[in-house]
């Protein structure tokens, strides 16, 4: 391997995925507050706004957190691309492709949902959450808002959001599924932090996928929902909130 031309590799991918990941946190946020504005009896804490400094705040925070996010996506990429991975890529023909990818990619949903929510409620002990994980929790994050996303600190980001880096070096994944996916998660993780429930029907029907109540429940009360994508391990493990479901089927939608 030639030294200089990965570190090279590295960066260009890495500025690559940090222009896409800050492009789409802007337009997403942008695009929710634009959709919010018409529909207040979707907001899910009445009465409660979040302070447009406490927004800039966050806006600040997240264009620096999404610096490490992006860094590892990049570095396990980069990895990939020069062989250091525990399987060797496969090639499929285009009609493997449509089946094997969406497999792929909900197996990759729900590892990434159990590695999220067992590091999550690790971060929620002391000291790991003191030094850790407090900022995403502050007093002003109670209520929450579409750019609070991504505000965390560099350390958190470095634990929580790792499945991206080992994801593409450990799993048998094609990197165009991790994509996919962290697209899937970005855009999901900024609307279940918008404080208005507008994740659509699907919550209601399957109750194992999370509306945005969920995550705005575990704001509002930080020993609840910790998963991301799912409600299982909340369920199983008996952490999550018990007026998620009521509240959930509150918003018709």
């Amino acid at each position: 391997m030639k030294t200089y031309q990965f570190f090279v590799d590295l960066l260009i991918t890495w500025l690559a995925v940090y222009g896409s990941m800050l492009s789409l946190y802007f337009i997403t946020g942008w695009t929710v507050e634009k959709i919010v504005v018409g529909h207040p009896e979707l907001k899910i804490q009445k009465g409660k706004d979040v302070r447009r400094e406490d927004e800039l705040v966050d806006i600040r925070q997240s264009v620096i957190a999404l610096l490490s996010v992006s860094f590892m996506i990049a570095l396990g990429y980069t990895l990939y691309r020069y062989g250091f991975t525990l399987f060797k890529p496969q090639h499929y023909s285009w009609w493997q492709m449509l089946i094997i990818y969406p497999l792929y990619w909900v197996l990759s949903l729900i590892i990434y949902d159990t590695w999220f929510y067992w590091v999550h409620r690790l971060l929620h002990v002391q000291p790991l959450f003191k030094y850790v994980h407090a900022w995403h929790h502050r007093k002003s994050l109670r209520t929450i808002s579409v750019w609070s996303n991504n505000s965390d600190s560099v350390w958190d980001n470095l634990i929580l959001q790792m499945y991206w880096f080992y994801a593409f070096i450990l799993l048998p994944f094609p990197p165009i599924v991790i994509f996919a996916h962290k697209l899937y998660d970005h855009i999901t993780g900024l609307l279940g932090h918008s404080g208005y429930e507008i994740s659509g029907s699907l919550p209601l029907k399957y109750k194992f996928i999370v509306a945005v109540v969920h995550h705005d429940q575990h704001h509002s009360g930080v020993k609840y929902n910790f998963a991301t994508h799912f409600t299982w391990w909340d369920r199983l493990i008996g952490t999550l909130h018990p007026e998620y479901d009521k509240q959930n089927e509150s918003f018709k939608r």
